[in-house]
């Protein structure tokens, strides 16, 4: 079993703020940098895949800056498999010049992903230029990564990896590995909010969007949401009760516990239909939304018990 690891080193409530940087007063929360510390030491051996995330991490450059060190220094001895992404709402990138110094200190702290998500109408409509982010020849994001393959010496390559949804600009023999990928998530002004998980406190229109259901039931791969209290979840969403807390328990401890509590059994072998039939509130006619809209229904299945 390898571990996918999503760790949320902040929380902003991503409707109130023009890029996700003004003050948010009581919504915002950041991983103290002890807690970080103690859920990187409880990660497994196996973790193949680190994705720092929010909120917006670059609005709490310090604790993001620690997080990578860290890794940096612990990866290969404990999680060598690891890539370590980071997900960004890319509001940084105002002209070439502050894309380039964010990209280049990214890659000088060892991240091999930096995943652009939140180009939809949704973060449109809240202040983010979406126009800015698009990658095509002579954005700020294409001249910070021409100067970047400039200065390294490498090959930079366009791939559109996914049509609909990913393009995917590769940088090649940059520092201090042999190449970096930098992701754009593409969506239609009238497609779900992405990603999903960064954006908690959404309307309710963006919630009933469709959405994609990664539980723990991936028997290759699970993935795990810590949030910044150190919390662990199933899903990157939250709604469902905690696994428990992963600055205390080392994270397969979590899961192997998760597998005796009979909601979350239920719920991490057959999903949201699984938990609401354990609950007794198993709506035969809701079978389409359990299998189209997970989301929607796990929200109503554990609203109140959390």
């Amino acid at each position: 079993m390898f571990y996918t690891i999503l760790l949320q080193l902040t929380r902003d409530c991503n409707l109130q703020c023009r890029h996700c940087y003004d003050s948010c007063g009581p919504h915002r929360e950041t991983m103290s940098s002890a807690s970080l510390e103690a859920v990187l030491d409880n990660l497994p051996f196996l973790t193949d895949g680190i994705v720092l995330s929010g909120g917006e991490v670059f609005t709490k450059k310090a604790i993001l800056r620690h997080a990578l060190s860290l890794i940096r220094g612990q990866k290969w001895r404990r999680f060598p498999l690891a890539s370590v992404d980071v997900q960004t709402n890319g509001f940084w990138a105002r002209d070439a010049d502050s894309a380039y110094q964010a990209m280049k200190e990214m890659l000088e702290l060892g991240v091999e992903d930096i995943v652009i998500g939140s180009i939809d109408g949704f973060h449109g409509e809240q202040g983010l230029d979406i126009e800015k982010l698009r990658m095509r020849k002579g954005t700020p994001f294409d001249q910070a990564v021409q100067r970047l393959a400039a200065e390294t010496g490498s090959a930079c390559e366009y791939r559109q990896h996914n049509p609909a949804r990913l393009e995917t600009i590769l940088v090649r023999k940059a520092w201090p590995i042999d190449r970096t990928v930098i992701s754009f998530l593409h969506v239609s002004n009238d497609g779900p909010v992405t990603p999903f998980g960064r954006a908690r406190d959404l309307p309710e229109e963006c919630l009933e969007k469709d959405s994609e259901c990664r539980l723990l039931g991936n028997k290759y791969n699970t993935e795990i949401t810590i949030a910044p209290n150190g919390l662990a979840y199933p899903c990157c969403w939250k709604v469902t009760p905690a696994l428990g807390s992963a600055v205390e328990t080392p994270v397969p401890r979590l899961i192997e516990n998760a597998g005796k509590r009979r909601v979350l059994a239920h719920l991490l072998n057959d999903g949201p239909r699984g938990a609401a039939k354990a609950m007794g509130i198993y709506r035969k006619d809701d079978e389409f939304i359990y299998r189209i809209n997970p989301c929607v229904k796990c929200e109503e299945i554990f609203r109140g018990i959390r």
